[in-house]
């Protein structure tokens, strides 16, 4: 195990940290902060999960699903100092590094700031070409077997001018098990929400991968 701060620099962290990686319907904590590799001079992501297993969960289906669709994978340690934060878990030990997004804008803020931005018939066209790229990643994703049950604006963000869709810390890849889905409040697949209505403790990862909804 090797402390994140012999390899990366990392600003002051932002003063909303301990919101983020909030998911309703899960006890799942993580934080994402941006930092600089010592040796490269990158910017990259480092986020920080609660157990190994988590961690290596979302970096084996960052890994199937690709660095065409998904960030690409950089590295992954135990830090022996980790993140104090109020997390319900303890520190945040185990780590992942990815390649840091563009800029802070997701595809949310990005809607927001389209649409006073230009002529009406720019902005259509202009969101036409995004929400086709977005349909392209959601179907490669399921493609390849795996649901990311996650699907929200905040999760598109845009690396070397594309788009790509993160954070799979909730996904489950087809014929693994998933007792009970984790979602975002305003965010949930109609199939989704009836699995949590009724109770049920499992469900066809297949058949839910055949429609864009999660």
């Amino acid at each position: 195990p090797v402390g994140t701060r012999l390899r990366y620099v990392l600003p002051p962290p932002p003063a909303d940290a301990s919101d983020e990686g909030r998911r309703a319907g899960a006890t799942r904590r993580t934080l994402v902060r941006l930092a600089t590799d010592k040796k490269t001079g990158d910017t990259v992501a480092l986020k920080y999960f609660c157990s190994a297993e988590e961690r290596d969960h979302e970096r084996d289906v960052l890994q199937l699903v690709g660095p065409l669709v998904a960030p690409r994978v950089i590295d992954c340690f135990d830090d022996d100092f980790g993140v104090a934060e109020e997390t319900g878990c303890g520190p945040l030990e185990f780590v992942l590094v990815m390649e840091a997004a563009d800029t802070k804008q997701s595809l949310a803020e990005f809607i927001a700031c389209s649409a006073p931005a230009g002529s009406r018939a720019r902005c259509e066209l202009m969101l036409a070409a995004t929400a086709k790229r977005i349909l392209s990643l959601v179907n490669a994703v399921h493609a390849l077997g795996v649901v990311h049950l996650d699907i929200k604006p905040a999760h598109f963000m845009r690396f070397r001018g594309y788009w790509k869709l993160i954070d799979f810390g909730a996904s489950c890849v087809v014929g693994s098990p998933c007792a009970r889905p984790a979602y975002s409040e305003g965010y949930c697949a109609p199939e989704v929400a009836a699995l949590i209505a009724s109770g049920g403790a499992s469900c066809d990862w297949a058949e839910l991968a055949g429609g864009l909804g999660v």
